[in-house]
């Protein structure tokens, strides 16, 4: 936990681009909490020489200060391969069976953006003069979804099909438009008919924009809305529907940023599991001056939450489930550590925030009595501070 404030606050927002990126824990210990009732303690496993026993799948680990990508055995952390980024400003996000992966430039003003194969092959590339974000790629690679950004902070939903041909060239003659994207290889965008779209979003409207995203099974995908309500919607038809609103206890009341009563897009984020079935939340909440950051789960319309963790923070990195669905991957600490350098384009963590993992089946597991990743075998050697990590199946 940490006291609100200006800084605090700035720092938060921050962490929706650095801590969403961070890992998760194993394990034991629990806890009670009234607004959710009872505690459970959750049982780290354990033998066979493992480092991180029962554990499944491969890391995708990158220190904040190196252009190497570790691919590291999630069970015994031996390190298999490493990708390679241009620069210190050039992140990777893999897709879910680490096959791919999506490069992309750190930059407020402009999005640089490749799609490549682990082994380095270049299949997309191309730009666009706004800011992106969120960059996923679909469970079968087919697509590739991501958030734009205006200058007001305003976010919408754009999907590329990767399985089409490439985008008609661009007039060389004609200016480009900051929306446009242009390059060598630039993929067919969707189109979305019904509220993810910016055509379909009022501009005075802050609620109402993309807050939140995830992909689903066969072609579908959810978001989360500034007004707390999730879409949900398909790829084959381009369609979506509202699925219902996210409304955590009453007891529980969610951080604000300031920008309007009723825009709770600094106070959730949503990750779908694989299997398509449950939502993990992570959730800032106030008590007092105190802004707490704990993890719950919900059904794809919003109901049924429960909590996960409790006590002390828990950003949730950006895919946080594990390949089988029993872990959800997080990091203690990690948002009122972490921050972005706006002069430098650097982003990073700070601290003594701990990379942890937390059963699925866990309610109310105090987050400082989760044990930490084990070490792994290269430097440095704990899984803890400055680290950016993805979870794939290979």
């Amino acid at each position: 936990m940490s006291v609100n404030g200006q800084g605090f606050k700035k720092l938060l927002m921050a962490a929706a681009v650095t801590a969403s990126t961070f890992l998760a824990g194993c394990g034991g210990g629990g806890g009670g909490d009234p607004a959710a009732g009872g505690g459970e303690n959750p049982v780290a496993g354990g033998g066979n020489g493992q480092l991180n026993p029962g554990l499944t799948g491969v890391f995708w680990y990158r220190p904040a200060n190196e252009r190497e990508n570790y691919i590291l055995d999630a069970a015994t952390g031996v390190k298999i391969s490493t990708v390679e980024m241009p620069s210190l400003n050039e992140m990777a996000v893999p897709s879910r069976d680490g096959s791919l992966y999506v490069e992309y430039l750190v930059d407020a003003s402009e999005a640089a953006v490749k799609i490549k194969t682990r082994e380095g092959a270049s299949l997309w590339d191309f730009q666009f003069l706004l800011r992106g974000a969120s960059y996923s790629l679909s469970p079968d690679n087919k697509y590739l979804a991501l958030t734009k950004r205006d200058g007001n902070y305003r976010r919408w939903l754009v999907i590329y099909n990767l399985a089409s041909p490439p985008a008609p060239a661009l007039d060389p003659d004609k200016p480009v438009p900051p929306e446009q994207e242009y390059g060598e290889r630039v993929p067919q965008k969707l189109t979305i008919k019904t509220y993810g779209s910016r055509e379909s979003l009022a501009e005075g409207e802050d609620e109402l924009w993309v807050s939140s995203f995830g992909w689903l099974p066969d072609g579908k995908y959810i978001y989360l809305r500034g007004d707390g309500k999730l879409v949900m919607g398909s790829v084959q038809t381009g369609n979506e529907q509202l699925m219902g609103t996210l409304s955590l206890p009453t007891s529980i009341k969610p951080f604000n940023d300031g920008k309007s009563p009723t825009n709770i897009s600094s106070a959730y984020v949503i990750r779908p599991n694989r299997a398509g079935t449950r939502l993990a939340v992570e959730v800032n909440w106030e008590e007092g001056p105190i802004t707490h950051e704990d993890i719950w789960l919900a059904d794809l319309n919003g109901g049924n939450l429960e909590r996960v963790t409790f006590g002390g923070f828990g950003a949730m990195a950006a895919d946080p489930w594990s390949p089988d669905d029993k872990y959800i991957m997080f990091r203690e600490g990690g948002a009122a550590a972490c921050y972005i350098d706006t002069t430098t384009n650097f982003s990073g963590c700070n601290g003594n925030g701990k990379v942890k993992y937390v059963p699925s089946t866990a309610r109310n597991a105090l987050t400082f009595n989760l044990p930490t990743l084990e070490r792994m075998n290269i430097t440095p050697v704990i899984l803890d501070t400055s680290v950016f990590i993805y979870w794939t199946q290979r």
